[in-house]
């Protein structure tokens, strides 16, 4: 994006300006006898800061305004080069000492020069910059585009580092007039200029803004790849309205040069296309994407996270090799990777569907704890490793200890409070972090009592969708306190009567009303399953699994008002079947896939207790209502137990609670009779495979259980953590 550069100079030539330095410097020759031209000559051949700094050392006296000027230039040029920028301070505050007394006489060209050179350098001298501009706005009108596109450019590069604030009307003023002599303008200069005023976040009027647009895409044969993704990220940032037909032929001109193209060139026009939606065609993307892999190792990690966010926006393919090729060099930049960068790679990793290993998810997640994240930052990380769980997801544990993955994630959670994080969040910001949480089966306990009130207090902001996941999450994660579930009901009525739902939304507030077991709802729960049954919904887009939610909101019913009758009269005789049918499906298939190693072993040490009899595995209750692990009976009471194996799903972490949905299964079972006796994974596992000890354990946890059902404590009836 910088002025085209000068011809370099032969070897012939650096070799005489070498060899006339070093006679310089032995005194073997003096500056009295050298002309204007010859220095300025010497001064854009000078390819070092070594050779710039000498020059001025010994001449500097003699320098007038185009030296000056000239050594600025060279030094953007140097520093392009890849020379450390701050080194060259010294001797531009040096140069500008010089220029003082002489800038009355810079044409507009010096000035623009100097200004490019500063942001170059990132030197930022307010007088100076000041002087330089105020005299080239004066001077617009006759000055060359390529002078107003440096000066926007080096002012920009100035800007987004925070350095330098040039006056926004002053800047239009140099657009307005570059766009003037836009038909004398170099693609370039164009590109440059909309870069520009995209970074400055100028508001340019329409007509303008197309005009700039227009002139790259009459150009774009002769244009350059950066040229070419400068001008559709500027459209993109700017939020432009490019027509199809211009869309295309830039990317199409770009593609042609892919191989020419640098990395943040190609990420810059995939983010661009992402971010205005345009009809980019999957092989051009493909080519695109591939050119950035070939590359992947000198692109940075914002050029790699907003391609990999670009292509899962768009919704392309990707070979899961590329894929994985691009998300291993972001890895190896994490450290130096900015929040959005790794928290925008975990949200295209989970919407593209990519397997993350779990040793990347716990390093991306670390660098993240270490980073001061956004709310954005926060809530998108957390949907994406409640979209790819099965990535980090432990085998068959022992002990209770969290996985590494698992304490990165309650660390970030630790952080979104420090931080206060949930202050800044959107309603769909909150409502996917809670639901995130619960997907996880995390309850990190500060964390959530923010994020409920954080609620409470934007309910009324929260779209149908928010509404119907938070109150989802809110039941899972075992959170039942009555003000959060009637305000979202309330909520939910009034959206109701403003626009339509769908029909998982409706089922998904109902079925959490009750797992909450929020009773004094119920006439509201009612209300909206004679909604969805009235509607075309029921036809056009039920599930199974709002069928399966349904039948248990009409167990549940019967559970709290056995006169009620349920959904009966709600739901017709054939809507209550299908709900019916759904949910004893469901049981068959959980059914079969429960028979696991640890709840064949309880029922093997059920049936070992003598005070035990008539000990079955994955029975019915006697409604056929629900599925039991083991059910027995205990011969010295009569009561019928229900004895549950428990595996790391139905505990939330880091405190052991149980789930709200483990908690609505025991008030049913209990509903039925039965008296639920738990048996955690954690304290059956930490006995290893010894038979005795599993007996005596079960003994002692069935008589604990009927110990507190003889104190008045029904199961279920709370979230204590699991003895």
């Amino acid at each position: 994006m910088a002025p085209a550069a000068r011809t370099a100079a032969g070897p012939k030539d650096v070799a005489r300006v070498t060899a006339t330095l070093l006679a310089w410097g032995t005194g073997q020759a003096g500056g009295s006898g050298l002309d204007a031209p010859q220095l300025t000559r010497w001064i854009k051949q000078s390819s070092t800061l070594q050779e710039l700094e000498r020059l001025e050392q010994q001449h500097g006296a003699s320098f007038n305004y185009i030296h000056i000027s000239t050594a600025f230039s060279r030094a953007g040029h140097i520093i392009g080069a890849g020379t450390q920028a701050t080194r060259f301070h010294p001797l531009l505050r040096r140069l500008w000492a010089r220029l003082q007394p002489q800038l009355d006489e810079c044409g507009e060209q010096a000035l623009a020069n100097i200004v490019w050179a500063c942001g170059k350098a990132a030197y930022a001298d307010p007088p100076l910059l000041d002087a330089c501009l105020n005299r080239l706005v004066g001077e617009r009108e006759v000055a060359a585009p390529q002078g107003l596109a440096n000066a926007l450019y080096g002012a920009a590069l100035l800007w987004g580092n925070g350095m330098y604030r040039i006056d926004k009307q002053q800047a239009q003023q140099l657009v307005a007039a570059l766009v003037q002599q836009r038909q004398g303008a170099t693609s370039q200069n164009l590109s440059n200029t909309l870069w520009a005023a995209a970074a400055m976040g100028l508001l340019l009027p329409d007509q303008q803004a197309q005009q700039l647009v227009a002139a790259p895409v009459q150009q774009r044969h002769a244009a350059t790849p950066q040229g070419l993704s400068n001008t559709l990220w500027a459209a993109a940032t700017m939020g432009l309205q490019l027509s199809k037909q211009q869309a295309q032929q830039l990317v199409e001109a770009l593609v042609r040069q892919r191989q020419a193209a640098k990395p943040q060139g190609v990420s810059n026009t995939l983010w661009a296309a992402a971010t205005m939606g345009l009809p980019l065609q999957e092989q051009q993307a493909q080519q695109l994407v591939e050119a950035l892999v070939q590359q992947r190792q000198s692109a940075t990690s914002q050029n790699l996270s907003n391609t990999l966010w670009a292509v899962a926006t768009m919704g392309l393919p990707l070979p899961e090799q590329q894929a994985q090729q691009l998300v291993a060099a972001l890895v190896q930049q994490r450290h130096a990777a900015t929040p959005q960068a790794v928290s925008n790679t975990l949200w295209a990793v989970a919407t593209i569907g990519l397997p993350l290993a779990n040793v990347d998810w716990h390093s991306l997640l670390e660098a993240l704890v270490a980073k001061a994240v956004t709310a954005q930052n926060f809530s998108n990380t957390l949907w994406a490793a409640a979209k790819r769980k099965a990535d980090f997801a432990a085998a068959p544990r022992t002990t209770m200890q969290q996985t590494r993955v698992e304490l990165a994630l309650l660390q970030l959670a630790d952080a979104a409070v420090s931080l206060q994080l949930v202050e800044g969040m959107t309603p769909q910001n909150i409502s996917n972090s809670l639901w995130a949480l619960s997907e996880l089966g995390m309850r990190p306990d500060q964390l959530t009592s923010l994020l409920m009130t954080a609620v409470l207090q934007r309910v009324a902001a929260m779209t149908p969708q928010d509404i119907s996941i938070t109150a989802l999450a809110a039941a899972r994660l075992g959170y039942v306190e009555a003000p959060l579930f009637e305000a979202l009901m309330a909520a939910a009525q009034q959206r109701r009567q403003e626009s339509a739902q769908d029909e998982q939304a409706i089922c998904n507030l109902c079925w959490a009303v009750v797992v909450a077991d929020e009773q004094q709802l119920t006439q509201q729960v009612v209300a909206l399953s004679k909604q969805l049954a009235a509607s075309g919904l029921w036809e056009s887009g039920s599930t199974g699994a709002g069928r399966s939610q349904l039948w248990q909101v009409h167990l549940w019913l019967l559970d709290c008002k056995p006169r009620s009758g349920g959904l009966a009269g709600t739901l017709s005789a054939q809507q209550l079947q299908q709900c019916a049918d759904v949910w004893e499906l469901m049981l068959q298939q959980t059914a079969q896939q429960r028979r696991t190693v640890f709840e064949q072993g309880v029922l093997a040490a059920a049936q070992q207790l003598p005070g035990l009899a008539a000990c079955c595995q994955e029975a019915r209750t006697d409604d056929g209502a629900y599925s039991v692990d083991v059910i027995a009976m205990h011969t010295a009471t009569g009561r019928r137990l229900a004895i549950e194996a428990d595996g790391p799903h139905h505990f939330l972490l880091p405190g052991r609670q149980p789930t709200g949905d483990t908690l609505a299964r025991d008030r049913a079972l209990a509903a039925r009779g039965y008296v639920v006796v738990s048996v955690p994974w954690w304290k059956w596992n930490a006995m290893q495979a010894d038979a005795a000890q599993h007996a005596a354990y079960l003994r002692h946890k069935v008589a604990v259980t009927l110990q507190k059902l003889g104190a008045g404590r029904p199961p279920g009836a709370g979230p204590a953590a699991a003895a």
